[in-house]
């Protein structure tokens, strides 16, 4: 995460374009020597919000804007502006954006497909490489523009995808970089969304964007302040806002990141300064205070906006006299204002533009929206989300066209279609009671035109296991599914009875699994499963005295079903939703050996989750309860209590049974700025269970101690490893446990 940020504050300085010359687009007739005023907009991530300001004090002056142009996050505002947008309503969407979702791309919880939302509690990763023609794929970049272009399409919605920007309220230019040759590209026509998004693509933290067949990334790389361009376009005077912040001297032994900022900050400094020397006496060069801002603080974009008024009261006499020089302000009746008008289109045709391979008959099912349907922006992007969860695509966007057609556009990932995933685990209660898990995956995904993925998983350290998984999705728009999968597992079954250690069991088995279901949404799903497994329980403590029973062969068949909910807002720490799950499995033990009548156990299991928020605290109640018919012959049946929030006074399984009831109420509070990009998100929380269990052996020995107590305080921090905690439990019997967890629980 501090690396994220630092990325943001090296890079983000920057926007990128310029070059070849377009039309001049804010050149009126000088007949009458009026003067063209032309706006230029530095790069400067969120100290753009001190554009902002100034934009409002021009107004106040009465200053005509003939022509905009734009680099990096100047680019946003100034594309806003000339499509409309008033200071103060983009000073208030700045305010409201939940910037680090948008630039994270962390889709909220509520968005992603049930099965993502599962595979989080293994992975700490989305796909970090991926398998190609040449070899090995890594990622082009930390986050992609995905949040960014999902914000700006809503604010720009009625922007056809390709169009003259001297067509615009106010004729309006781009800047970015061409990757190839590290030129400055002037973008004065196309999708004006494609070129903000590729004029801020800072290098390393977001994808580089391709138009026209060139790799584009951010614009302050080439040309931070491109006053060249406005006078190309025929501007007589040059209103410049200069957010770029001047290199200081490096630390002694600098970092490889200081290293890598410095770089920048020199090639973004020099540019700037070129760029600088073109201005006259008449034009006026306003650089903001940036003192208390960064190029990450976009959680402060209202004292951005003060900053900007600040810094133009010096010039607002100058001001004064371009606004009673000035031509009259731009004219255009037939104007494509490009803006959000806030309301419902009616779509005359959907086309679908895909290049993967996923049918384009399943995606348009998927997208949901039929010709004759009236929708608003924010139709179009639910409609997106849901496409999204075939989790078959790189890049999703939709647009509408001049005569109505709704246009999809799904492309393939950057990684390609073969890609891997890690995981880690750990937990060690610094008793000699530590355990950890390494998890990898390689998926292919999409499989087929119905989507579906073929998976390989692989488990080393305290547990280890392989797997071969089949998913695949069928019926109206990919609802239905089967999954398959087949392989061999291998982890710790400690027994313990009344404070006891009866025996350390290690179970080794291989299995095969079907499932049956039916995504419903986002929200939940109902499955039919059933499988077999057969191996052996090895004993570690019985078996070392060859008198005693020791190994125990294992073959069983389980089928039942099973229907989840999950609805919260976060895996870790939730302030809003619910998780329900319901199982109901039927286990018949087929070992014959060990003596026993073939015979079927019913096991039944509940859990339920609640999520809330008070003030600054979030918190969650939880509550479940089993019951097995077993009396420990299948201890695949049983259940097992203890570890972090299954009674965190009590090692990880140190309490079988074979019926519980467990209840605990959890809060923690997030110490670090939420709304803040790049901010290191820090923990504090207490949580306290209580539980009652029996653990039935059969021939009198029932275990079946009072209620059971744990009360435990934590702190944490989420990481790209996934959540850690450290922390101290206690419960009513003298437990106490002071523990380390990486990642989810086992």
């Amino acid at each position: 995460m501090c690396m994220f940020r630092q990325m943001i504050c090296a890079a983000a300085i920057g926007g990128l374009l310029g070059a070849p010359a377009f039309a001049q687009g804010c050149d009126h007739d000088d007949a009458d020597g009026r003067l063209d005023v032309g706006l230029v907009l530095s790069g400067g991530g969120a100290l753009a919000s001190t554009h902002i300001g100034v934009l409002a004090a021009l107004e106040e002056e009465g200053v005509p804007v003939h022509c905009v142009v734009g680099t990096s996050m100047g680019s946003v505002v100034g594309g806003l502006y000339a499509a409309g947008w008033s200071p103060d309503e983009m000073r208030a969407e700045f305010e409201s954006a939940d910037w680090p979702r948008l630039i994270q791309n962390s889709r909220g919880r509520d968005e992603l497909p049930f099965r993502e939302k599962d595979r989080q509690d293994e992975y700490f990763s989305d796909y970090v490489a991926g398998w190609g023609e040449n070899g090995l794929v890594l990622p082009t970049s930390v986050t992609t523009l995905r949040g960014l272009q999902g914000f700006y399409r809503r604010m720009l919605d009625e922007a056809p995808p390709v169009f003259d920007f001297d067509d615009m309220p106010i004729p309006y230019r781009a800047v970015a970089t061409d990757l190839g040759n590290g030129q400055a590209v002037v973008i004065g026509e196309g999708d004006i969304v494609e070129a903000m998004l590729a004029s801020m693509s800072v290098p390393g933290l977001f994808d580089p964007r391709e138009i026209n067949g060139r790799l584009l990334v951010d614009g302050g790389l080439s040309k931070q302040l491109p006053v060249d361009v406005a006078r190309e376009m025929g501007a007589d005077v040059v209103i410049v806002v200069d957010t770029t912040i001047e290199p200081s001297d490096p630390p002694a032994n600098p970092s490889v990141v200081q290293i890598a900022q410095q770089i920048v900050q020199v090639q973004v400094w020099t540019n700037r300064t070129e760029q600088a020397e073109l201005l006259g006496p008449g034009d006026i060069l306003i650089r903001p205070d940036l003192s208390m801002l960064s190029t990450a603080s976009f959680e402060r974009a209202g004292d951005g906006f003060e900053s900007g008024v600040n810094a133009a009261a010096p010039f607002r006499a100058r001001m004064r006299e371009i606004a009673a020089q000035a031509s009259a302000p731009v004219d255009n009746p037939g104007a494509i204002s490009a803006r959000s008008g806030g309301g419902t289109r009616q779509v005359a045709r959907i086309e679908i533009d895909n290049n993967t391979r996923v049918s384009d008959a399943l995606i348009a099912e998927r997208f949901g929206i039929e010709a004759g349907d009236e929708v608003s922006r924010e139709d179009i992007e639910n409609a997106i989300t849901e496409v999204a969860g075939l989790q078959a695509f790189g890049t999703i966007d939709a647009g509408f066209q001049d005569d109505g057609t709704l246009t999809l556009r799904t492309r393939e990932r950057y990684l390609g279609d073969d890609l891997f995933q890690a995981g880690l685990t750990v937990s060690n209660t610094f008793d000699r009671n530590s355990r950890y898990v390494l998890r990898g995956r390689y998926s292919r995904i999409p499989l087929n035109a119905a989507g579906g993925e073929l998976g390989v998983s692989l488990t080393l350290g305290s547990e280890y296991g392989i797997a071969l998984e089949w998913l695949q999705p069928f019926g109206p728009e990919g609802r239905y599914f089967t999954d398959f999968e087949a392989g061999f597992e291998g982890y710790p079954l400690p027994l313990d009875f009344d404070g006891d250690r009866i025996d350390d069991y290690w179970l080794e088995n291989w299995y095969v699994e079907a499932e049956l279901g039916r995504d419903l949404g986002r929200w939940g799903q109902i499955a039919l499963v059933a499988d077999y497994r057969t191996g052996e329980y090895h004993s570690d403590i019985l078996g070392n005295d060859p008198t005693e029973f020791s190994d125990v062969q294992l073959e069983i068949a389980r089928v039942g079903a099973a229907f989840e909910i999950d609805t919260l807002d976060h895996p870790d720490f939730p302030t809003s939703g619910r998780s329900f799950s319901a199982e109901a499995l039927w286990i018949t033990n087929l070992n014959s050996e060990i003596g026993l009548p073939q015979q079927t156990y019913e096991r039944i299991r509940l859990t339920a989750a609640q999520a809330f928020g008070l003030g600054d605290w979030g918190g969650v109640v939880r509550a479940e309860g089993g019951t097995s018919e077993d009396t420990g012959v299948v201890l695949q049946s049983l259940f097992f209590l203890g570890g972090f929030r299954r009674l965190s006074a009590y090692s990880e399984r140190e309490l079988p049974n074979n019926d519980y009831r467990y209840a605990s109420v959890e809060m923690y509070r997030r110490l670090t700025a939420s709304d803040a990009v790049g901010s290191i998100p820090l923990y504090v929380g207490g949580l306290v269970e209580v539980a009652e269990f029996t653990f039935d052996l059969g021939d009198f020995l029932v275990y079946q101690p009072d209620p059971v107590f744990s009360i435990t305080g934590y702190g944490a921090v989420n990481t790209l490893l996934g959540p850690v905690y450290f922390g101290l439990s206690a419960g009513d019997r003298g437990n106490k446990a002071v523990f380390l967890y990486v990642g989810r629980n086992f």
